[in-house]
């Protein structure tokens, strides 16, 4: 089946200077048809201009693209004497399967149909309230889909079907703007596109290297912490180890030293003293006790001498005033002083009564420190028991016992059985930890597999050379297709420059740059005349759509507007027309020739005349037989 891009009708409505009657073109066909103009509303058949023919082109580039090669707003395009809906359709086909795209303004909207070519039934056949056979989407969506179909975008469509003098030549075109010419007509959209789905796919494949890198770096860190529970209750095991080994050690040791004790020497030791320490608390009782009653007796001869001493000094002074008195002097002043009996009576009491003060103190004092004296002996005298008995115990208590008391001494044998029953209790136990350790060793702790993530990042260093490749201008596989389709570019820019009869001879060079010469003479574009700038003009589009049509499929539509009438000479005017019938013979392609010109028009094979009458626009047309 051919894979040909096929237009078929083009239908257009309030499209603008074309009224609500749809106008409905056949674009098939492999003849020229010349599409001359008519003004009726400024002069007639003397003036052909503004009358809608260049509207017809214009209304395949808006179906396909959304938009117009001479940059006219879309609203702008709205009819504006009816100021109805405008709608413009083409049905082509493609491969094996029939399009409609339908565009409309007011509202805007975009549809898109697709069938079998096989398929007679009508685009808008229904199921129901929806259309079979539509496969739009949103309108740029759907835009993106046409494009897709087609194989090329507005900017090849220019050079391939609409050859229009509204479009900058491309010797115009600054060097980066012919390159997005002549890439994707070498087939480097191709690349760019497979190289945006590998892109695509990078990125799938990036996101699911993210999610394997974070799954494996999950089950690392999971692993480590395991890892670490592990290393946690290993600790904890060798502690319990140590533990239990001690406390079997500690067994053993409290086994042996009790195997090896004396309990009888042991509890007399004891007992003994016991006995001397209760002997000592005794002693100490009674010396505090002595001590105490000697305290009392010590206070005692003190306040005896204390009284004697006062006794004698009251002696004396009762003395010296009887002697005071006996020598008529006051015993006060010392004056001269008249005796007074009463005086001397009541000093002489005093004596005597100091007298019998100071003779019992003295007689209870001797009494009472005879007393202290014998009792500070037997103080003494129990001191040296006291030390006696001290020393007894310290040098009993330097004997290294096992038992504290003659109750534990006694208890030996039931502690050493009940040692021994620890002992085989102890032994017996096992390392609690150790379970949890083997379970977290076999279990938990998984293999981190990081061959999924290994084979991605292959991958996507794979995916990027391949993008790489299919992208950067010095990847050696656009030299390739460069190296292959440039010199055949070259040889049809020749062979129609030779058709044209231009002397000139122009090459793309490889790194895509142009270079002009004649006679071994190198010239800018700037040096052609018009007339040649134009001849090489129409040499150049028809050369890319040769090379298009080599490398990928048939075109069966190619609209010339007013691109022979700037500038060619009749000679020139003939040979483009002969150049354009060659391609409708050799390649089944109709052609649509807009043109002012009275001798080009008469080459070709019929015409399709353009009408304007009160400011509508109407075609009147009878096709070649």
């Amino acid at each position: 089946m051919s894979n040909a891009l096929i237009f078929g009708n083009l239908g257009f409505r309030n499209f603008l200077s074309y009224g609500p009657k749809e106008v409905v073109i056949d674009l098939s066909g492999d003849f020229i048809t010349c599409i001359m103009g008519e003004n009726l509303d400024d002069g007639g058949e003397d003036s052909r201009n503004g009358v809608g023919k260049s509207a017809i082109i214009d209304s395949l580039c808006y179906v396909l693209f959304g938009k117009v090669i001479r940059g006219i707003s879309n609203q702008k395009l709205i009819n504006k004497w009816s100021k109805g809906q405008m709608i413009v359709w083409v049905e082509f086909t493609k491969g094996e399967y029939a399009y409609r795209a339908e565009r409309t303004e007011r509202p805007g909207k975009l549809m898109l149909f697709r069938k079998s070519i096989k398929n007679t039934e009508d685009f808008k056949a229904k199921e129901g309230r929806k259309f079979k056979y539509d496969v739009s989407r949103g309108k740029a969506e759907t835009t993106q889909q046409i494009i897709e179909v087609l194989g090329f975008d507005i900017t090849l469509f220019e050079y391939l079907v609409a050859n229009s003098s509204e479009s900058v030549e491309f010797f115009r075109l600054r060097e980066d703007q012919q390159r997005s010419v002549i890439e994707p007509l070498f087939g480097f959209t191709i690349m760019s596109t497979k190289a945006s789905l590998l892109k695509e796919d990078r990125k799938v494949k990036n996101k699911d290297l993210v999610t394997a890198e974070s799954a494996a770096e999950a089950t690392k860190q999971a692993n480590e912490r395991i890892e670490q529970q592990i290393a946690d209750l290993k600790a904890r095991s060798e502690a319990w180890e140590r533990k239990n080994k001690q406390a079997i050690d500690e067994l053993k040791e409290s086994i042996a030293l009790l195997e090896s004790v004396d309990v009888e020497s042991e509890i007399a030791i004891i007992k003994e003293m016991e006995t001397l320490d209760a002997t000592l608390k005794e002693t100490n009782a009674k010396i505090r006790q002595l001590e105490t009653e000697q305290a009392s007796r010590v206070s005692t001869r003190t306040q005896l001498e204390r009284d004697a001493t006062r006794a004698v000094k009251e002696m004396e002074e009762a003395q010296s005033t009887i002697e005071s008195l006996d020598n008529s002097e006051c015993p006060t002043c010392k004056q001269h002083w008249e005796p007074n009996p009463d005086v001397r009576k009541e000093a002489e009491k005093l004596l005597r009564e100091a007298e019998r003060m100071g003779s019992e103190s003295l007689e209870a004092f001797e009494e009472i420190d005879g007393v202290i004296t014998e009792a500070q002996a037997a103080i003494d005298e129990e001191i040296e028991i006291k030390k006696a008995i001290a020393e007894q115990l310290t040098k009993i208590s330097q004997t290294d016992l096992t038992y504290e008391s003659v109750e534990e001494a006694a208890s030996a044998g039931n502690e050493l059985e009940n040692i021994r029953k620890q002992l085989i209790s102890i032994s017996a136990e096992t390392n609690p930890h150790n379970e949890s350790i083997a379970g977290l060793q076999t279990d938990a702790i998984k293999k981190v597999d990081d061959s999924e993530v290994q084979e991605l990042r292959r991958l996507i260093r794979h995916y990027t050379y391949l993008i790489d490749l299919l992208t950067k201008r010095d990847s050696f596989l656009r030299q390739i297709i460069i190296d292959r389709w440039l010199p055949i570019l070259n040889r049809r820019i020749a062979y129609w420059l030779d058709i044209l009869a231009l002397p000139h001879q122009v090459m793309f060079n490889p790194d895509l740059t142009i270079t002009i010469t004649n006679y071994s003479e190198e010239f800018d574009y700037g040096n052609l005349s018009r007339g040649q700038r134009a001849r090489l003009r129409v040499a150049i589009n028809f050369s890319f759509q040769d090379v298009f049509e080599y490398m990928n499929y048939p075109i069966n539509v190619l609209a010339v507007d007013e691109l022979l009438d700037s500038g060619i000479c009749p000679r020139g005017a003939s040979n483009s027309v002969d150049a354009l019938r060659e391609i409708c013979q050799k390649k089944d392609k109709r052609v649509f020739l807009v043109t002012h010109r009275d001798d080009i028009a008469a080459r070709a094979d019929d015409t399709m005349h353009v009408i304007l009458e009160n400011n509508q626009s109407r075609i009147e047309y009878e096709p070649v037989d």
